[in-house]
């Protein structure tokens, strides 16, 4: 088999940004090869920055930037967009804490001869410290405003972010103001080959006054985006087609696909992770084929890699989103779900696994799914400067 390369998984937390090496964990093979009389190391997540107290920022070294941003790859580099400056209870206008620019995450060239480290820690300091209390991760990426892609049109606050058919879909979560049709843009999408952003209608269930938190979940489903109203469990989710440019309610979603946080495509299916909800540990991989008209149909339980969530029964509580991506096009994925780790941070398991066709259908099923490493488990250190929140924000290739 050809030498596969594949890129980083990257992991946004509320006030920090981590990377893991998919090549790296995929040379640890499910269970250990005989030949070996010790197993390869394992690959660690990578610090890249706290871009909540971000130490090079222009307004000095505790300036912050925005809250609420979100992750998005546009060449192979990751950006960050969205989010606010202040709290947009505090001021009726967007214009007054929106924040509309882009930021790129750019690489901080360190001098390998300095006396100091990234942070200006002498590092002779820095090494007697980490004697006595152990390492202590210092930024590897900077954040600074993009020169390539232009800033939004409008306010996006936590927006949920996702890429259809090669372009990026950016929808803000919440709002505080009126809503009309087109104004303020919530809703806008970026052409990569463009570069250029271009306004979107606002769902139809965000027209009138919003008050904050609109969207209670969402999913990416092939060429649509389906989001599900906050406090409006009479109203049937919503669609919008990208295709179409338009937004539509739907009554013909399976139930259970509520209870899958996120999909990763292969050909015509999409597989994600089920979160049962009498059992917030019991997890398995699924999958839904898409009919003609885009919507996703349940095709099967993927039980026969049930084995790879016998972790989840360890966590005090598993927390949603569950994420599900696509690590290369030829049918390798990674999902990540995580949960409190104590006073270790947040508990983090993360599995490869490749889908595939089987000519044979031999049991009458088209697709299976094969463990291609071990299941990981990782603690990360959310609590930084009183941001006490455990969650995820987003996980991007």
């Amino acid at each position: 088999m050809a030498k596969e390369n594949y890129g980083l998984v990257y992991v946004q937390m509320p006030d920090q940004l981590w990377s893991l090496d998919v090549c790296k964990l995929l040379q640890r093979p499910p269970t250990p090869r005989p030949k070996e009389e010790t197993p390869r190391p394992r690959p660690e997540f990578e610090f890249l920055c706290n871009y909540q107290y971000h130490e090079r920022h222009p307004e000095g070294p505790r300036g912050r930037l925005p809250f609420g941003m979100k992750c998005m790859m546009v060449d192979s580099k990751l950006h960050m967009i969205g989010g606010y400056w202040k709290n947009m209870y505090v001021n009726e206008t967007p214009a007054g804490w929106a924040n509309l620019d882009v930021y790129a995450c750019e690489p901080i060239e360190g001098d390998a001869d300095a006396d100091v480290d990234a942070d200006g820690t002498p590092k002779a300091k820095a090494k007697e410290e980490e004697e006595e209390e152990g390492p202590s991760p210092l930024p590897s990426i900077s954040l600074c405003k993009s020169s390539t892609i232009p800033s939004l049109s409008g306010p996006k606050i936590d927006p949920i972010v996702v890429t259809l058919e090669d372009k990026i879909y950016a929808l803000s979560q919440s709002h505080r103001g009126d809503v009309q049709a087109y104004c303020p843009a919530l809703f806008e999408v970026f052409d990569p080959n463009t570069r250029l952003w271009t306004v979107l209608p606002n769902p139809p269930f965000a027209h009138g006054r919003l008050d904050g938190l609109y969207i209670s979940h969402h999913l990416a489903c092939g060429h649509k985006l389906v989001v599900y109203p906050l406090d409006r469990d009479d109203r049937e989710p919503c669609i919008f087609d990208t295709r179409k440019k338009k937004w539509e309610y739907t009554q013909y979603l399976e139930r259970d696909i509520g209870n899958v946080n996120g999909f990763a495509q292969y050909r015509d299916f999409l597989i994600g992770v089920l979160m049962y909800a009498r059992c917030y540990k019991c997890l398995q991989l699924v999958a839904y084929e898409l009919d003609s008209n885009g919507i996703p149909n349940l095709y099967r339980l993927l039980t026969e890699r049930d084995d790879m969530f016998y972790h989840a029964y360890e966590f005090e509580e598993v927390f949603e989103p569950i994420f599900t991506i696509n690590v290369g096009g030829d049918g390798l994925m990674c999902f990540i779900y995580y949960g409190i780790g104590g006073s270790r941070g947040v508990r983090l398991s993360v599995g490869l696994f490749r889908i595939f066709t089987d000519e044979s259908e031999k049991d009458g099923w088209r697709i299976y799914a094969r463990r291609e490493a071990a299941v990981e488990t990782y603690y990360l250190n959310h609590a930084s400067d009183g941001v006490e929140d455990p969650r995820i924000y987003s996980a991007v290739v």
